[in-house]
């Protein structure tokens, strides 16, 4: 079966024929439906892996076959019985007994929940969202939802398509299934708005040319529904041990970076999205985090932050530093403070002072200490009044404070052709403010992002949103970039999507 039309008309027509089953047929007859129906699933498992549609159809089937074969079961046995009569009573007619093939999925002998059956009853029927809006029906998918085993992998789909197919005006209701589904709490939502601020004249305050804006902060503001369809859509794919234990919302940026964070402390995930992911529908890219032809420049921002914040919660499970420490994860070292930068670029700043010194002078120490300070930037001007030297005895241009201040301004911005020495990266990065780290350069260059060397955490929870995207073609880049680190993740299984 390769067309969805071709296989969702045949199990429409054997649902037909089974649930059209009359009970007093012969068992001959009753065997011929349900081996129909049988070759029908085996028809289209192949369709029913990756299209949704289909697969809803597939659930339909083995639904309404499960009566059918407890009652040709039970033909059977009451066949049995007919046959062992005493010799005063007329010999039964032999009875073939038919071989009873096990089913292509494994579903349950019991009916499913009434709830459950108005999910896979409104998909079958396409009309799902507008069940939805009957109070009865919802009513009765709720107290499922509330009683559901989302560890089941089944379960979880329908409890999913319930999520989708509430009305999104229903925030409550989709918020509590969402809950239920990922086992996760959404602690905060709020919403922001941007309004001109008005001089007395009416007119707008201007600023630079543009209009100066203020912000109404709503802090209990419903989650944007389709935000919560991305999420769902996303988290589906996810182990539930890779769900942060909580989610905060804290409106929109008026600029265009949408933010996420992850406090391993509390195990909670924080995300800000951008308005012009917002009225982008939650379809903008990744680019900004990126150079061009990295693999994710074409990711979706809003789709990847979740992801990236789920793989943080990962991280917290497997020895990070195994990964990271090595050259198949960036080979990071940290350093922590510019006095250790500078310690590991021993040499590099023995070239700069002698670039500085006339006749040993300053010395040594009295320029490192010039170079270390905080308060001057790195800056060769800077540095060199404090030395009370002139300007151009300082080199602006000198490896060394290209280096620093690249690592300290730019961080992980660094472009397409930063400045390293040796194979060594320097910058400030990771959770700790002012905290120094390095990479490998010869790593970086297969980075599938620039964000993925803002610090060794952010390298996991990048590359973990990259092998475990939704677009398989993102996914492959991921292997391809870093195949050992893609064998180490999959080891500790931390490749869960496409497998």
């Amino acid at each position: 079966m390769k067309q969805r039309s071709d296989a969702v008309a045949l199990l429409g027509i054997q649902v037909g024929r089974v649930q059209g089953a009359n009970e007093f047929a012969t068992v001959e007859s009753l065997s011929e439906i349900r081996d129909g129906a049988l070759e029908a699933l085996k028809n289209t498992a192949t369709l029913g892996t990756t299209d949704e549609v289909v697969q809803s159809h597939r659930r339909a089937l083995d639904d309404v076959m499960q009566p059918l074969i407890r009652l040709i079961d039970n033909r059977v046995i009451e066949a049995r019985k007919a046959q062992k009569v005493g010799p005063e009573k007329k010999k039964a007619e032999p009875v073939v007994e038919p071989v009873v093939q096990p089913l292509v999925e494994n579903v349950p002998v019991v009916p499913l929940p009434t709830g459950r059956s108005n999910i896979r009853a409104g998909l079958l029927g396409g009309d799902l969202k507008d069940k939805m809006k009957e109070p009865t029906f919802l009513g009765e998918v709720k107290t499922w939802l509330s009683k559901a085993d989302p560890s089941d992998p089944e379960e979880r789909k329908d409890m999913v398509a319930a999520i989708k197919a509430m009305d999104p005006s229903d925030h409550a209701s989709r918020k509590e299934a969402f809950e239920l589904t990922f086992g996760t709490k959404i602690l905060k939502s709020e919403a922001r708005t941007y309004e001109p601020v008005l001089l007395r004249s009416g007119k707008p305050s201007m600023q630079g040319g543009k209009p100066v804006m203020r912000e109404k902060l709503d802090t209990d503001a419903p989650l944007n529904p389709k935000a919560l369809d991305v999420m769902a859509t996303v988290m589906a794919e996810l182990p539930a041990e890779h769900m942060p234990k909580g989610w905060m919302f804290e409106g929109q940026n008026a600029d265009s970076a949408t933010r996420g964070s992850y406090d391993d402390d509390t195990d909670k995930a924080q995300i800000r999205f951008s308005l012009l992911d917002a009225d982008a529908d939650f379809d903008a890219d990744y680019a900004a985090n990126c150079e061009p032809g990295d693999p994710l420049a074409k990711a979706k921002a809003f789709d990847l932050i979740v992801r990236h914040e789920c793989g943080h919660k990962a991280a917290s499970l497997v020895p990070l530093d195994e990964l990271t420490g090595a050259e198949m994860g960036g080979a990071w070292v940290h350093h922590d403070t510019v006095k250790n930068v500078i310690d590991a670029l021993s040499d590099t700043f023995q070239d700069f002072v002698t670039k500085v010194q006339k006749e040993g002078v300053p010395d040594a120490p009295t320029i490192r200490k010039a170079v270390e300070n905080p308060e001057l930037g790195f800056d060769a001007g800077a540095i060199a009044e404090a030395l009370k030297l002139p300007e151009d005895r300082v080199p602006a241009d000198h490896v060394l404070l290209q280096v620093l201040q690249q690592g300290a301004f730019k961080k992980y911005l660094v472009g397409s052709n930063p400045v390293a020495v040796g194979d060594r990266i320097f910058l400030i990065g990771g959770p700790a403010e002012g905290s120094w780290h390095s990479f490998s350069k010869t790593a970086w260059a297969k980075r599938v992002s620039l964000y993925q060397y803002a610090a060794p955490n952010e390298w996991f929870a990048e590359f973990y949103a990259t092998a475990n995207n939704g677009d398989e073609g993102i996914r492959a880049k991921a292997k391809e970039h870093y195949p050992a680190a893609w064998k180490w993740m999959n080891e500790h299984n931390c490749i869960v999507v496409g497998r």
